[in-house]
């Protein structure tokens, strides 16, 4: 039988914050470093729909501080990525 462990709030909110990479990196990153990024997330939603900027960009951006936009299209066009 397994048994429940407690933990404080602020460790678990610190945990799902690192999970889902919104703790800033500890190095600067570089559009390499992304397909590692989605592999820590699981996925990121690709978002066809843009009014300010699309979605999928915004995730990256509040990540990543050094994002830039075109390195999602070279990870896709370099297949290390793919979106379906």
């Amino acid at each position: 039988m397994m048994t429940a462990e407690t933990i404080k709030l602020a460790d678990a909110r610190a945990l799902a914050m690192q999970a889902t990479g919104l703790i800033p990196p500890s190095k600067n990153f570089t559009r390499h470093d992304i397909p590692d990024l989605f592999k820590q997330m699981g996925y990121v939603q690709i978002d066809a729909i843009s009014v300010i900027e699309r979605a999928h960009h915004h995730i990256l951006w509040n990540r990543v501080p050094t994002y830039q936009a075109n390195w999602l299209n070279d990870l896709l066009k370099s297949r290390q990525i793919f979106e379906y």
